[in-house]
């Protein structure tokens, strides 16, 4: 095939653009303000440091930090102050929404009295705030509440970067136990702008300061709209994803028996995506267990029990989905549309550098280009002050919970493009079109099963309103089957791998640290791996052929059943042919004739003789 690089040039220049309005636009969207500055090990330090200083005895306890990226309040003070008002707030010292939870802890059983320290560290590595919980049977003093109050005003001039006169004391409350005396302050302060309040919460534990608690509340009616959302979309997503692996394995089953599965295929899929998911499960390791509790077992046993069960049923049955979809619709797609799995075919054998492998995945880099730069664009139209539509980046920012954020980003992006594209799409439109051969119908088909089961492959942002979000996964889902009738199967999947993989790196970019750079070039490095695919492929124009001799034996029953059902669709065409064309005409007579064969065609025969 004589194919030169004038061929795609408007891919090339559509690629190009892409990138040019990437950066071009990056520096005025909300993306710009999640910069992360200080790593895991700089906020354990950081936490440490302010421990003991503090004069707290943390020695032989265990140490835990999480991602704090405070979901609801920066979603809250996006939608109030859109983009730029939100990063001129954010920028502002002790503003900051988003860091890290270092949880100091003893890791006894939960029946044990024990003691628990939570200290929270800004992106820009300040305390913003701790607490410390002790036994009620633990030691301390009497003090007077004027000592008390006294303790608790120098350590908020010390930790709260606030104008503290604008605060005005809500509540004091004195609690008495059998060996010391506790004292709890709330304090607030009205922000008429935002229509919320700025709230600081402390506890005097005997002589000592237990903790401040420095935060935004957010109204009550937007805190349960943000949790009502999650929490409907995850019941309903969990019922989807049911209902399409026992549909899966029944048609699985149905396929299996009529010899039309290629399990060895299937096997090394399910392989493949259990490994890329358990990996990406083992890098998250750090943020396992926040906020689990389970009996009264210690967080270890807590944090383990998590990790099995993400790992071994939450991931192993999703696997078992990828495998009985994937099986499910090559089979039907094998008989339908052959080529479009040309590209998958020549990857999945070996031969990386084909023309076909080369196209389908330069294709799907620049579709994808394009879906991330259609996420920075909303972002910067849709983010304006009181708008109730709106992107919010810290659902991004998860790739800081793990070890390696670049890691994060790539295997996230694995993980959801099979999903979206396997599953949402290859599965559903293959099936589908298979029964009604309408492509309208898959394509609605599509988008409705994507809108349900979303949690499934979450690829699109949220635009935190209801309605919104789901014409907007509706959308997407007809858009991933137009997609896949459009190209072929692998150009579906590097599109939804570069959508995750760009729309992540929005967050990355922004950070200001060594080690976020270096994990930031790792990144670059991956997403260039395709260019250079591409130039390769087109100096080498391999043409990648599934010969005979390698087409497995599920494929060939495929071929053969074609073959017959073409063979016996012209035998049914001849048998008509022989058939008299009109009835005789005599009068005073009424003569029809119908000929039915039992199968698409028979033996039978008939004719009029004329004596």
């Amino acid at each position: 095939m004589n194919i030169s690089f004038r061929d795609h040039k408007y891919w090339l220049i559509a690629g190009g653009i892409v990138l040019l309005f990437i950066v071009a636009l990056y520096q005025h969207s909300v993306f710009t303000t999640m910069k992360m500055e200080i790593t895991r090990n700089d906020a354990k330090e950081i936490a440490h440091k302010f421990l003991l200083e503090s004069k707290f005895d943390i020695k032989d306890f265990k140490t835990e930090v999480f991602l704090n990226n405070s979901p609801v309040e920066n979603r809250y003070l996006i939608k109030k102050l859109g983009s730029s008002n939100f990063k001129e707030h954010t920028n502002q010292k002790g503003k900051s929404t988003y860091g890290w939870i270092v949880l100091i802890h003893q890791d006894l059983p939960r029946q044990i009295a024990q003691t628990t320290y939570n200290v929270f560290v800004s992106s820009k590595g300040d305390i913003t705030g701790f607490r410390r919980e002790i036994p009620d049977t633990a030691k301390g003093d009497f003090l007077p509440l004027e000592k008390a109050k006294e303790l608790f005003n120098l350590k908020i001039k010390e930790l709260v970067k606030d104008n503290l006169n604008d605060f005005k004391v809500i509540e004091s409350k004195e609690e008495n136990y059998l060996h010391r005396r506790d004292y709890s302050f709330r304090l607030e302060k009205p922000v008429p702008e935002l229509n919320a309040k700025y709230i600081i919460l402390g506890k005097v534990q005997g002589a000592q300061v237990g903790s401040i608690l420095h935060y935004l509340e957010v109204p009550q009616i937007d805190r349960e709209y943000f949790s009502s959302m999650e929490a409907m979309y995850g019941t309903i997503s969990a019922l989807s994803v049911l209902f399409l692996m026992i549909l899966a394995f029944y048609l699985f089953l149905k396929k299996y028996h009529q010899g039309e599965i290629w399990l060895t295929l299937g096997r090394n899929i399910f392989i493949f995506f259990f490994a890329i998911a358990f990996i990406s499960l083992v890098n998250m390791w750090p943020s396992m267990g926040n906020g689990a509790m389970l009996g009264n077992l210690s967080f270890s046993n807590v944090k383990l029990i998590v990790f099995l069960i993400n790992g071994l049923i939450i991931y192993f049955f999703l696997s078992l989905l990828v495998f009985a979809s994937w099986t499910v619709a090559e089979s039907y797609s094998r008989s339908l549309w052959p080529e479009k799995l040309k590209g998958m075919d020549a990857f999945l054998k070996g031969h990386f550098f084909s023309l076909s492998t080369g196209i389908s995945l330069m294709q799907g880099m620049v579709i994808g280009g394009a879906l991330a730069l259609s996420v920075l664009t909303g972002s910067i139209i849709l983010n304006t002050p009181n708008n109730s539509i709106f992107i919010s980046p810290t659902n991004f920012q998860e790739i800081f919970s793990g070890y390696l954020p670049a890691l994060a980003i790539i295997l996230d992006g694995l993980v959801e493009a099979n999903l979206a594209a396997i599953v949402l799409t290859f599965f559903i439109v293959s099936i589908s079109y298979n029964r009604w051969k309408k492509k309208w119908i898959s394509i609605l088909l599509t988008g409705f099963i994507t809108t349900l089961g979303f949690a499934v492959a979450a690829t699109p942002p949220s635009l935190n309103s209801l309605g919104i979000n789901l014409i907007s996964y509706f959308i997407f889902g007809c858009f991933l089957s137009i997609l896949y009738f459009q190209f072929n199967l692998l150009t579906l999947l590097s599109s939804l791998f570069y959508f995750t993989v760009i729309e992540r790196t929005f967050t990355l970019f922004a950070t200001q640290n060594s080690f976020y750079s270096w994990n930031l070039i790792f990144v670059i490095i991956a997403i260039a791996i395709t260019p250079l695919v591409y130039f390769i492929s087109m100096i080498r124009k391999e043409e990648f052929v599934l010969g005979n001799y390698g087409l497995p034996s599920h494929i060939q029953r495929i071929s053969e059943r074609e073959r017959l059902k073409k063979e016996m669709e012209i035998a049914s065409k001849v048998q008509l042919s022989l058939l008299p064309k009109e009835e005789p005409k005599i009068a005073g007579y009424d003569i029809a004739a119908i000929s039915i064969p039992a199968v698409e065609a028979g033996g039978d025969n008939f004719d009029f003789v004329k004596l």
